[in-house]
């Protein structure tokens, strides 16, 4: 594999896979690669879900929508549709354990 392309495939699962950035988390900067990603998807998440973010205050939900989007990566750039199992999510956070 052309080393252009190795790395961009290193960088891509360094950026979803903590474990596997290595040398890439000590960068300055890389932080906002694998924030960015994760900030989208909480961005996703508050606009398809406006009733629960008034519910719970922006703060809060931005915390439950980080756990939920840590656990459950989006699998389209499309994000409209993003969290479709975010209530059964919620759901299944609220019961006692």
């Amino acid at each position: 594999m052309p080393d252009l392309a190795r790395f961009q495939t290193v960088f891509a699962e360094a950026i979803v896979y903590p474990a596997v950035a290595g040398v890439l988390a000590s960068q300055p900067g890389f932080a906002v690669y694998r924030n960015t990603p994760l900030k989208a998807a909480v961005d996703a998440l508050i606009a398809n879900y406006p009733t629960i973010d008034t519910i719970l205050g922006n703060e809060a939900f931005g915390a439950v929508g980080l756990i939920y989007a840590r656990q459950f990566r989006p699998v389209s750039p499309i994000l409209c549709n993003y969290g479709a199992g975010f209530a059964d999510f919620l759901a299944a956070s609220a019961k006692p354990h």
